[in-house]
C-alpha cells in the first residue's frame, strides 16, 4: 500500500470531527470526477466489500481513512456504523 503522507485515522474517529464549509475542489471538472469516483467506490463497497482510500479535509488538517463506502448522497458519503463525511471535504478517492 502506498503511503500518501497524510495522517491515517480510524473511521470511527470521523464522528467527532469538524469540517470546513467550502468545497476543497475549485474546478467543476474535478468536482464531477470526484462524484463519479465516489459512485464507483460505493458500488465496489456494496458489491465486493472493497475498501478505498479517502483523503479529506477536516478543520484539524488533511486526513486519510481506509474504509468501505456504503452510500453516496448529494451531500454526504456514508460509511459503516453511521459515519458520514461531507462530500465537499473530500480531496481524493482511490482503490486500495
Amino acid at each position: 500500500m502506498q503511503n500518501s503522507g497524510f495522517i491515517v485515522i480510524d473511521k470511527d474517529s470521523i464522528a467527532g470531527m469538524r469540517f470546513p464549509k467550502g468545497d476543497v475542489l475549485e474546478n467543476q471538472k474535478l468536482i464531477a470526477e470526484r462524484q463519479r469516483t465516489l459512485e464507483e467506490a460505493c458500488r465496489l463497497g456494496n458489491e465486493y466489500k472493497g475498501k478505498v482510500r479517502i483523503v479529506f479535509a477536516s478543520q484539524d488538517g488533511i486526513r486519510e481513512v481506509h474504509t468501505t463506502i456504503w452510500n453516496v448522497s448529494d451531500e454526504f458519503v456514508s460509511l459503516k456504523s453511521g459515519i458520514f463525511i461531507p462530500i465537499h471535504c473530500i480531496i481524493s478517492i482511490s482503490r486500495m
